[in-house]
């Protein structure tokens, strides 16, 4: 496993307005938002960048590297590297021997314009959603953030992403990208990444190849080493998606799932999740929102933390004839003694996180937990128990 050192020595600001440079454009079924890679640029300064080429056969050079049957094109920015997928009109990923020069120029500006966002911080909000509203942006980032702050204590800015295709399902949040770099940069002038690379062997030819991703176990993983305050950290992630998979009711799509077969965008998406992660464990910003992610199931099932809503309290206190040798499963009344109980053994059994349910019903403690509370996380954890997820 290797990384190479990557490094920019210009000033990074996010707070600046970029909102009337922004252009809109609408595909599938929405409206998307970007600043063309020219005037990137210019509002950056001009910064030193270059494409990047790739070996080829033969010992020829390829304006892009092949990624999974894909292609995807790079830009480096004082030896920061950004990669960003050849895509089609609709997103799907291209098949390497089907780009064109029109594919790739167009790409090749796209990632012009995201390296200048990653390095610079100009621009970044427009991949935060903020339209180039730079003060918005920097606020939630995190107001006042200085190359001596403790990042871990900062709220960070939390993404949403819907559970369900209704304008009223529930969403999972997450740590964005476009947050995390602007953190780690704002706390530390020499924050930088790079993408890890192993030996790895095409099974078809024989050949092994240093590829941006490894085998893992049946499926694929990706690897980022960010460099926070002089100290390394490497953090390895799958690369998952939609993937059906068999539960107790039968086969089902599910999100989150790893991917045997993965394509270039998947492994894109992989790379930048990573990124977030890594810049969490060392920098401590966002960290709790993992916490979160790790305990709710990812199911797509109607779950919500307990500070939600919680309007019923289910949990009631049980009657004489109800003893307490019935088993937790069976679904019967519990009284919040024994569901504290249940959960308790659930919670040694199945291996689950108990800092991620906390921080998810928004705790300290099982004792100061509300009654709807309860019955979610007796939910959740029955749920990982009927899957089979056991302690390690």
């Amino acid at each position: 496993m290797s990384s190479s050192s990557s490094r920019k020595g210009d000033a990074f600001t996010i707070d600046r307005d970029v909102s009337d440079f922004v252009k809109t454009y609408k595909a599938n079924g929405k409206e998307l938002c970007f600043m063309p890679w020219a005037q990137s640029l210019r509002l950056a300064g001009r910064p030193s960048m270059k494409l990047v080429e790739f070996d080829g056969p033969g010992g020829t050079k390829l304006p892009f590297r092949e990624i999974f049957g894909g292609a995807a094109v790079a830009v480096e920015i004082a030896g920061q590297r950004v990669y960003l997928p050849v895509q089609n009109a609709s997103f799907a990923a291209m098949a390497a021997g089907e780009v064109d020069a029109r594919n790739l120029s167009d790409t090749q500006a796209r990632c012009r314009a995201k390296a200048i966002a990653m390095v610079t911080g100009v621009g970044l909000s427009i991949y935060a959603d903020f339209k180039g509203d730079g003060a918005a942006f920097a606020k939630a980032v995190g107001a006042g953030i200085t190359h001596e702050t403790d990042l871990g204590l900062i709220p960070p800015l939390v993404s949403g992403k819907k559970r369900g295709k209704s304008e009223s399902s529930d969403t999972t949040d997450f740590l964005g990208w476009p947050a995390a770099i602007a953190a780690a940069n704002l706390a530390d002038p020499a924050f930088g990444w790079s993408i890890e690379e192993w030996d790895v062997l095409d099974t078809a030819t024989g050949e092994v190849t240093a590829q941006p991703y490894m085998r893992y176990g049946t499926g694929w993983a990706v690897g980022v080493t960010v460099t926070y305050r002089g100290h390394e950290h490497t953090e390895i992630l799958p690369i998952m998606g939609m993937a059906e998979v068999d539960t107790a009711n039968g086969k089902k799509k599910m999100d989150n799932q790893p991917l045997v077969n993965p394509d270039v965008n998947d492994w894109n998406k992989a790379v930048m999740r990573c990124l977030a992660k890594a810049i969490a464990v060392e920098t401590g910003y966002g960290l709790s929102i993992y916490a979160k992610m790790d305990f709710v199931e990812e199911d797509g099932s109607e779950q919500e933390p307990a500070a939600a809503r919680g309007t019923v309290t289910p949990i009631t206190q049980k009657a004489s004839s109800v003893t307490a040798a019935q088993p937790a499963a069976s679904g019967a009344v519990q009284s919040r003694e024994e569901a504290i109980r249940e959960i308790e053994e659930l919670l040694k059994s199945t291996g689950a996180d108990r800092a991620g349910m906390l921080a998810w019903i928004e705790v300290s403690s099982l004792d100061d937990a509300t009654d709807t509370a309860l019955v979610q996380v007796v939910k959740v954890l029955r749920g990982k128990a009927a899957r089979g997820e056991k302690a390690a």
